[in-house]
């Protein structure tokens, strides 16, 4: 009765040369199930570039009983290393350039400041007034807002009426014949 006794190392590094990759993310158990089968991967034909797993794969497939040897000695845990700073990517690198910088400090002095309200305001601002049209609430955001694209704040307004102001904000608006409003809110005077 012959008896294979082999290291782990040794078991992955086989599985590795005659095609699996992911050997060495198996534990005892499943390496030592997929030796004992080994012949049902392979044919008693296959040949291994190195000598001396290709002699050990002939002994396996010969092999009655098959056995992976106990570690001597429990490795030491692996220190924590610190991960290496992150490389900063084309992108970033091209936005520290001066003129990005000044494009992009010019950019944030044109959005919209902190003393106006933004898109969104403004769409429930206006449906706060009472029944209102998409269309009417885009023609608003133009005018209120020319520096931006309209089509885009037109998929906006469709977007956000009712359906994301249902949902993310929890207002109740609601379709009438006149358009969209939002619903048990009665517009104050002069809003």
């Amino acid at each position: 009765m012959a008896t294979v006794t082999l290291s782990k190392e040794t078991a992955v590094k086989l599985f590795k040369e005659i095609g699996f990759e992911n050997a060495a993310s198996w534990d005892k158990e499943r390496l030592l199930k997929r030796l004992k089968n080994i012949s049902n991967n392979i044919d008693a034909d296959t040949k291994i570039a190195d000598e001396e797993l290709d002699k050990l794969l002939d002994a396996l497939l010969e092999a009655d009983k098959i056995k992976i040897a106990e570690d001597e000695e429990e490795k030491p845990a692996k220190t924590k290393k610190k991960p290496a700073p992150k490389k900063k990517t084309l992108s970033k690198k091209i936005e520290e350039l001066p003129e990005k910088k000044a494009e992009k400090e010019k950019k944030k002095n044109t959005t919209t400041s902190t003393n106006k309200p933004g898109v969104i305001a403004t769409i429930i601002h206006s449906l706060k007034q009472g029944p209102v049209t998409r269309n009417a609430i885009a023609k608003k955001l133009a005018e209120k807002f020319p520096e931006r694209d309209a089509a885009a704040m037109k998929r906006t307004v469709s977007r956000q009426v009712p359906h994301l102001l249902n949902k993310e904000r929890s207002l109740n608006v609601v379709k009438t014949d006149e358009g969209y409003k939002i619903e048990g809110y009665a517009a104050k005077k002069g809003e």
